[in-house]
């Protein structure tokens, strides 16, 4: 980590607990004090926590003291850019228990793999994919400000840019573009559910001709294969319409449609960790939202 990384991570501490940005004259001191390895970054997030200015400014001071207290640290602890673009109510806990489930489960996924990270978002799972292995990551994302920013963070961690490209683009247009044999592994983490077009995009991800396709999202809890419809609001990933209709699959609906496009898969179990902190994850907890391993057999 070079010096501008270490300063502008004990800015987003201050951001993120205090609600502001640091002044000139504690940055400074804070910056040397590390140098002289006096503190680190997790001792002045403990110092900016147990400060009489973080209870008087943040409403949740308390619970974020117990759940820093409890939860497991993990590989987004050294990346905290990611918590300050995400904006879809993210928390640390919940981003690290997600890399145990998405990244670190199917490592030998990843390694020396090219990847297709469909709706990239703020490109937090590309950038967890290079940064343990992957040689390189397309991400496609709707919302071209999101774009901006997965440029931004991997040009700041000097990731070779040989090995990283974004588009702005509705994937559903997008994917017709790409060629099979591109990609080993596909990431389909929080889309499935923002789209009615779970079909079609099997179909061309089948196309493709992928190893692994890595799936993360919400489902529909009926017990019948059904894709219950619903308006979202959310969804600018997929166009720049203000309401779209999108559909939650059921487990049962998953599995015909997975075993049509010849895939075998696995259900990450979210309850094998008798360690786990959840903080965050209810829609895990509760089997609301799942994660899927799947392998492509019939690459005809």
């Amino acid at each position: 980590m070079n010096d501008e990384e270490v300063k502008i991570r004990i800015n987003l501490l201050y951001k993120k607990y205090l609600r502001r940005d640091i002044d000139e004259k504690s940055l400074d001191y804070l910056f040397k004090s590390i140098k002289k390895n006096q503190i680190s970054l997790e001792g002045i997030k403990g110092m900016i926590l147990n400060s009489p200015e973080c209870d008087l400014v943040n409403p949740y001071a308390r619970l974020i003291k117990e759940e820093e207290r409890n939860r497991i640290k993990g590989f987004f602890d050294e990346y905290l850019e990611f918590e300050e673009s995400n904006k879809t109510g993210s928390s640390i806990n919940r981003s690290n228990s997600r890399f145990e489930a998405i990244i670190k489960h199917n490592i030998k996924k990843i390694e020396n793999n090219s990847v297709l990270d469909i709706a990239s978002h703020d490109s937090e799972w590309s950038f967890a994919a290079i940064k343990n292995g992957a040689k390189y990551v397309l991400g496609i994302e709707g919302k071209q400000h999101l774009v901006n920013n997965a440029y931004s963070i991997f040009q700041k961690y000097n990731i070779p840019k040989e090995q990283y490209e974004f588009i702005c683009g509705d994937i559903h247009d997008e994917i017709k573009r790409l060629k099979p044999k591109q990609f080993d592994t596909v990431f389909l983490l929080g889309f499935f559910y923002h789209t009615v077009h779970h079909s079609y995009l099997l179909f061309e991800i089948k196309r493709l001709k992928p190893k692994f396709l890595i799936i993360d999202g919400f489902i529909s809890s009926s017990e019948k294969p059904i894709i219950k419809l619903r308006v979202d609001n959310e969804s600018d990933a997929i166009g720049k319409h203000p309401e779209k209709i999108v559909g939650y699959s059921s487990i049962h609906t998953m599995d015909l449609m997975l075993k049509h496009y010849g895939f075998e898969y696995e259900i990450y179990d979210w309850h094998n960790n008798t360690e786990r902190n959840w903080n965050h994850l209810s829609d895990y907890y509760k089997k609301e939202r799942i994660t899927i391993i799947a392998k492509l057999i019939d690459n005809l």
